[in-house]
């Protein structure tokens, strides 16, 4: 067994009986050997039953054996309730390895997204520029001159570098979206650097391949144009919901406040 009820894991668990899970392990075991032999003596009394109807007048029963009267089983009541006690005892211990139910965690305050907004903001500047400016990063400049030249490994590199960028930038775009009234614009922020990353994908293979897909065509399909004026929409319908004793948070390095 594996996962959260591998033997491993119930080993170091107890049940609330005071058993050990080794105790209900070996009871089981015994279950299933105890239940290999019944299974034979239910063969053995179905055969001296079928002696007994031969040789005993028609139609009557031999009552004076031991077991059950119609099918012939050794009677195994006493050894059913054990059975069915250390059953209850495994059942509460491999409930007791189950998954925690999840905790409810508390919405994030306006400060806590709005530092996971700057974030996600600080990381797509890093990877690819400001895209409201038309400038691009450091990254995406040294991305675009490994594809003029036709370096297939450097821009591998580097599109892996900004990749890395944008991801963060996504982490903490969903950080910022467990304060309810931002959850839309981030929703929004993390469609557009999803975006970006089909862009720097099709830079990458334009540096080894004729036939690569236009990058700005990869982020208008990805939603990225989209995305960006939507996103700037749901922060204005934010504003009313921001705190009004705070002053502006401004993000350091870029020029965004919220």
């Amino acid at each position: 067994m594996r996962g959260c009820c591998s033997r491993d894991r119930l080993l170091g668990e107890r049940t609330l009986r005071g058993a050990t899970v080794d105790d209900v392990l070996m009871a089981f075991d015994q279950f299933r050997s105890g239940r290999a032999h019944g299974d034979a003596d239910v063969q053995r009394g179905r055969l001296r039953h079928r002696g007994r109807r031969q040789a005993g007048p028609a139609g009557r029963i031999d009552h004076s054996a031991k077991g059950d009267a119609v099918t012939g089983m050794p009677s195994m009541r006493y050894p059913t309730m054990r059975i069915q006690r250390w059953l209850a005892v495994l059942v509460l211990a491999v409930a007791g390895c189950s998954a925690p139910a999840a905790s409810s965690v508390a919405p994030a305050t306006f400060e806590e997204f709005a530092t996971h907004a700057c974030d996600a903001f600080s990381a797509m500047f890093r990877a690819v520029g400001n895209p409201d400016a038309g400038t691009d990063s450091d990254l995406s400049k040294a991305l675009d001159d490994a594809v003029q030249r036709g370096d297939p490994a450097e821009a591998g590199r580097l599109a892996e570098a900004i990749t890395i960028e944008l991801e963060s930038g996504r982490q903490a775009a969903s950080q910022a979206a467990a304060w309810p009234p931002g959850f839309a614009a981030m929703s929004e922020l993390d469609r557009v650097l999803l975006a970006f990353e089909a862009m720097i994908d099709a830079k990458r293979q334009a540096a080894g391949s004729n036939s690569a897909p236009d990058p700005q065509a990869a982020f208008e399909a990805a939603g990225g144009s989209t995305s960006w004026e939507a996103m700037f929409e749901a922060a204005r319908a934010m504003q009313s919901a921001r705190p009004a004793n705070l002053p502006p948070h401004e993000c350091e390095g870029v020029p965004i406040s919220w």
